[in-house]
């Protein structure tokens, strides 16, 4: 764990936490662009982490596949966490949505919430913000009047670029990192004990579930669930 460098330790301690394929894999839906921006600019990874809904409403949309869905939820919190280089750097930038959320630089408050459109659009992803503000249409999420609508809760999911070379012990300097930010912002509660035993144990099985998405990287179809 120590030395461990496998770029997947984001939201690790979060029960709903999962592996994040490299952008060699074609997702359809919320991560496209997402993904075309990796073969070419400097973000290195995309997290998105969403908590258990507190409220919902009849809102038409998508979800984050590109299949229609005709509810939506209120989260608890969303954060959408990026890795980029920035001035040559490996910095991260997360936009929380909570009820103390905000804009962070490197676990920084930078911002509000809000404000990450403008890092998202220098970062060639203004319509991945769009898809989350609901500025375009179909959207996969709702933001008015200070609320965020998502179409799925629970939900970790996400790319890493095949260009991210992460230094040694980048997993380490991961762990707790989203985890802290929700804490304060009142959105979660990091255990009083975390076994490093356990978060190695699920860092080591990447690579092998690396393995078995590489077998369907040449489809150009392939839908990620």
């Amino acid at each position: 764990m120590i030395n461990s460098a496998t770029g997947q330790a984001v939201g690790i301690l979060l029960p709903f936490w999962s592996y994040l394929p490299t952008d060699k894999v074609s997702p359809k839906g919320f991560l496209y662009p997402v993904s075309q921006v990796m073969k070419e600019g400097d973000v290195l990874r995309f997290v998105v982490l969403i908590g258990e809904a507190e409220d919902e409403a009849p809102l038409a949309g998508k979800d984050f596949f590109w299949q229609d869905v005709k509810r939506m939820f209120c989260p608890k919190f969303f954060c959408a966490d990026m890795t980029v280089l920035f001035r040559e750097r490996m910095c991260n930038f997360t936009a929380l949505y909570a009820r103390k959320g905000g804009l962070f630089f490197n676990g920084r408050r930078a911002g509000d919430f809000a404000d990450a459109g403008e890092v998202f659009a220098h970062y060639g992803l203004r319509e991945v913000w769009n898809l989350i503000t609901g500025d375009i249409k179909p959207s996969c999420c709702v933001y008015k009047y200070g609320r965020l609508f998502v179409p799925e809760t629970e939900v970790c999911l996400g790319l890493v670029s095949e260009k991210a070379n992460f230094p040694k012990g980048y997993d380490m300097k991961d762990l707790a990192r989203v985890e802290k930010l929700l804490e304060e912002a009142g959105a979660y509660k990091i255990p009083e004990e975390i076994s490093l035993a356990e978060v190695e144990k699920k860092l080591s099985k990447f690579a092998e579930i690396e393995k078995f998405l590489d077998e369907f990287s040449s489809d150009r179809e392939t839908l990620l669930r």
